[in-house]
């Protein structure tokens, strides 16, 4: 029983092993100013400047930790870039509905920045998580039919069935 244990973990690290990893997110610094229908969100973060990141943006409330609130029409430093280690700007067009939705004091921007991974790498690890599955499954199924193939001159009977009730 112990060595199926024992898989199961290896096989769950080495799947969720990448997803550890795929987050750069380092201490992002915020702050936004807001004028004409508009508010423009500053943000800087420390990482590879010669790295991918895909940088997202939520507004949250501190009253309501279930307000997330995705802007709609953006421009700036947001999407897929180089942005690390420097001053970042994104400007938020906001509609009458998002404004009208905006009432108080209490907001503040969660930034997301996503390490772009380039390469291949991703499908070598899945392959691989794949042929370790596949392996430890041979080993447990190989194990049970040899165990089973020892006695195959043996035939299986079943038990007469029941007699069918009377039509009186």
């Amino acid at each position: 029983m112990r060595p199926k244990k024992i898989h199961a973990y290896i096989i769950f690290m080495i799947i969720t092993l990448p997803f550890c990893f795929s987050l750069a997110q380092n201490n992002i610094n915020t702050s936004y100013k807001y004028s004409n229908h508009r508010i423009t969100i500053y943000y800087d973060f420390q990482g590879d400047s010669e790295q991918q990141y895909n940088i997202s943006v939520i507004l949250k409330r501190t009253s309501n930790p279930n307000f997330n609130l995705v802007p709609g029409s953006v421009t700036g430093d947001f999407g897929e870039g180089k942005y690390a280690d420097g001053k970042r700007k994104i400007i938020w067009n906001l509609s009458p509905q998002e404004e009208e939705i905006l009432t108080g004091n209490d907001y503040y921007f969660a930034i997301n920045a996503a390490e772009i991974k380039s390469g291949g790498i991703a499908w070598y690890v899945y392959v691989l998580g794949i042929g370790l599955g596949g392996g430890a499954a041979a080993v447990l199924l190989g194990k049970k039919n040899a165990s089973a193939g020892s006695n195959s001159n043996s035939t299986t009977t079943f038990p007469t069935p029941p007699g069918r009730p009377s039509g009186d």
